[in-house]
């Protein structure tokens, strides 16, 4: 089931580059829109397989990773990285027998009850998480880094089914975030999963008015943070989206058990302050592997009848409302927000012995600022540190308070 990579280098004496092709009857061209063709130039002396160039050795390695190769969908016959030069061509064959990435045995461990150890890969905890918080409906759009997290919620339809949450791929992010709107009237939780900052820019409409009218059920968007070494887009980040539409901005650190418990948390904070929330999750976090303590799994949705919606005139974004709306964004739900935050403790202090300076971080770059600090002999390998550590959790609202506290000592 894994993608077969095979390399060879074929130096054709007297016939050109596209006479070669046609005779090989192999089209320039890929079936598959997914795999990508390189084209490079190829020292002279590195004519076999068994002997390829450092480059090219390097670029076989990455792309046999099943992974970086998850989205073919069919057979690829017909894949050529080749040079310019007359005399030398070299011809990739990717033969991806496989379809989107499967998670059908994994969503098992989804059934896991309050006690269990979970163990996967941080997109399904990241859905596990949804399930315990008791997710009602959820909308989502393929894009890396969090593409796969559409494949586990299509190999989970019977799980979720049980747990009566409505599940729709959207056409676009767009779709995805309007469909949070159902979180503005009626109390029921809702999540949209798409990447940044791309997918943010088609949904930054939709994020608008949701933003502004303010949620009673909980509504969380799933970020795919694409930025840095291994992004794939433009390079922007998703900061500036939370601060123009006053979505809280949440950064866990990058282990299942701080993402989990944040997202719980998340949708808490959304329900206290009546805003939408932002989970961003950084390129390598959506893969890392690891463990927690599972809880229940809750119903997505109250039994029918039991709850209805709640109409509001002044939800909607037009004017005079939206002046209405701007003045309880700063009055009321930013208060409520920090508060939450400070109650609960979502960001974190971690104590050391070097108290005449500390360090403030988010929380997706904890694993990198506990790194350099072994490095220096400063932390050891099990993350305890010298260096006091103000964690940031929660990047948008910052809670000035607890950064006064820490930096008093």
């Amino acid at each position: 089931d894994e993608p077969v990579v095979f390399i060879d280098v074929y130096a054709p004496p007297s016939r050109t580059i596209a006479q070669w092709i046609e005779n090989k009857k192999i089209s320039r061209t890929t079936r598959n829109r997914s795999v990508m063709t390189r084209s490079a130039s190829y020292k002279a002396g590195h004519k076999t397989a068994s002997d390829p160039h450092p480059q090219y050795r390097k670029f076989l390695q990455r792309r046999s990773h099943p992974q970086d190769i998850s989205c073919a969908t069919d057979i690829v016959e017909n894949s050529i990285c080749y040079s310019q030069k007359p005399d030398s061509l070299i011809l990739i064959y990717l033969v991806a027998c496989m379809a989107e990435r499967s998670f059908a045995a994994e969503v098992q461990s989804l059934h896991k009850s309050s006690g269990e150890v979970f163990e996967g890969e941080g997109i399904l905890a990241v859905v596990k998480g949804l399930l315990q918080s008791g997710v009602g409906y959820i909308g989502g759009y393929q894009g890396s880094p969090i593409s796969h997290a559409i494949d586990v919620l299509k190999d989970a339809e019977v799980i979720l089914d049980e747990l009566g949450v409505y599940v729709e791929f959207s056409g676009n992010e767009a779709c995805a975030a309007a469909m949070l709107g159902a979180s503005i009237n009626y109390p029921v939780r809702g999540a949209a999963l798409f990447k940044s900052t791309v997918g943010t820019n088609v949904a930054s409409d939709a994020l608008s008015n949701l933003a502004s009218a303010g949620v009673t059920g909980g509504a969380m968007l799933i970020l795919g943070e694409d930025y840095g070494d291994g992004s794939a887009i433009i390079q922007e980040r998703s900061y500036a989206f939370a601060l123009k539409s006053q979505v809280w901005l949440l950064d866990p650190r990058p282990n299942l058990a701080s993402i989990v418990d944040l997202i719980e948390k998340g949708f808490d904070l959304s329900e206290a302050s009546n805003t939408p929330v932002m989970l961003q999750l950084r390129i390598r976090v959506c893969h890392v592997t690891g463990s927690f303590v599972s809880k229940d799994n809750r119903p997505g949705r109250p039994p029918e009848g039991a709850v209805q919606p709640k109409f509001d005139f002044a939800k909607v974004c037009l004017p005079p409302a939206t002046y209405a709306q701007e003045i309880d964004k700063f009055n009321r739900r930013l208060p409520a927000a920090k508060a939450f935050i400070s109650d609960n403790k979502l960001n974190e202090v971690i104590e050391g012995d070097l108290g005449e300076i500390g360090i403030v971080t988010l929380g997706g770059h904890y694993n990198g600022v506990i790194r350099a600090l072994q490095t220096q002999g400063l932390a050891d390998d099990a993350g305890n540190s010298r260096v006091p550590l103000y964690v940031l959790n929660v990047v948008y609202p910052l809670v000035e308070e607890e950064v006064v506290r820490f930096c008093a000592g």
